[in-house]
This record gives structure tokens, C-alpha cells and sequence, in this order.
């Protein structure tokens, strides 16, 4: 029996007409994300990042005690650079996505990065606090592990508008659209 003819004299088409139909039915391999998507994504990454951040710095779960001194600034810049990783990727993402509008996503994931940057430092120095000694107050009230240097949130942000914005001028996109205005250029005779 062969595919194209069935015993009953009715034409067998295979596969479905269910799976042959294009993108242009308004189907998408990967589902449409809007602005609030974005921002709850980007903010929502506070919380693994505040952790790492409370995981790994000097003075929290893992190494040293959060009253020395000498740690801070290790802490405040162990936090910095992983909200500068983190703006990097968010902001790989956003400019190599293909469809939407890049403006929308970008300032849903700034909107994002600094609810997420508050996130992180909120949950950083909770966690930080869980662990901590009792403070002696010989330093201050603030010898425990926290940020010091608020203006180090702003980085998660910035990371990620800047790149966005290099992307979006510098990358593959913007070639591919200046190759298709050169080629449909007439010759002047």
C-alpha cells in the first residue's frame, strides 16, 4: 500500500496538514515575551545572585568573619562583579533576541536589573545577618556583612544598557541591515 492512495480511494496526506503549516500562521518556536516578562525575569535574578554574592564574598558563608574591617571592600567587590557579569549576559540577551522591540526589552531589563540589584543586596546582607556575630560595637552598628557602597547597584543596569546599546550598533544585526541597504542601492550610470 502506498502513502499517496488508501483502499478506500481517499488521498492520504502525510504528515497532517497540522504539522506542515509555517510561521506565518502566527505560530512561533519560542513564545512572545512582553515588557513585564522582562522586568520579572531581570529582577528575579536578584535572588540567585544575592546568594552567590552571600555564598562567596569575604565575610559570608563561606570564609573570614564579617566584622574585620579589611574584608569590605573584598565583599563590595566581589558583589560588583558579579552584577557586571550578570548585565553583560542580560544585555547579550536582550540585543540578540529577533523579535520584538529591543527599546521595550532593554528598558524592561534596566527597570529589572535595579529592582534585582535591590534584591540582591537585601537578600545578601539578610543572609549575612543569619550568620554574622553578635555585634560587639567597638566598629559601629554596621560591622556585619552588607554594602557599604550602595552606588555599586547602578552596575547591573549600566552593564546592561551599555552593551545593549554597542549591540545594537555594532553587532551582527546591524551589519546584516547595512548589507541589505547597500545591495538594493541602484548604480548611478
Amino acid at each position: 500500500m502506498s502513502t499517496s492512495s488508501r483502499s478506500d480511494g481517499q488521498q492520504s496526506s502525510y504528515p497532517p496538514s497540522v504539522y506542515t503549516q509555517g510561521a506565518s500562521d502566527g505560530h512561533h518556536d519560542v513564545p512572545p515575551s512582553g515588557a513585564w516578562w522582562w522586568v520579572l525575569a531581570t529582577a528575579g535574578m536578584g535572588l540567585p545572585v544575592g546568594a552567590l554574592w552571600w555564598l562567596v564574598a569575604p565575610g559570608g558563608a563561606l570564609y573570614s568573619d564579617s566584622a574585620d574591617p579589611t574584608i569590605w571592600l573584598a565583599q563590595e567587590m566581589t558583589l560588583a562583579i558579579i552584577v557586571l557579569v550578570v548585565g553583560i549576559v542580560v544585555g547579550v540577551l536582550v540585543s540578540t533576541r529577533a523579535a520584538g522591540s529591543v527599546t521595550l526589552r532593554t528598558v524592561a531589563t534596566v527597570i529589572g536589573a535595579v529592582v534585582g540589584s535591590l534584591l540582591a543586596w537585601q537578600l545578601g546582607t539578610f543572609l549575612g545577618g543569619l550568620t554574622a556575630d553578635p555585634n560587639n560595637g567597638h566598629l559601629g552598628t554596621d560591622t556585619g556583612f552588607g554594602l557599604r557602597s550602595v552606588t555599586i547597584l547602578v552596575l547591573w543596569p549600566f552593564a546592561t544598557a551599555v552593551v545593549v546599546l554597542l549591540l545594537s550598533g555594532f553587532g551582527p544585526d546591524r551589519r546584516q541591515r547595512s548589507r541589505a541597504v547597500d545591495v538594493r542601492q541602484e548604480p548611478l550610470d
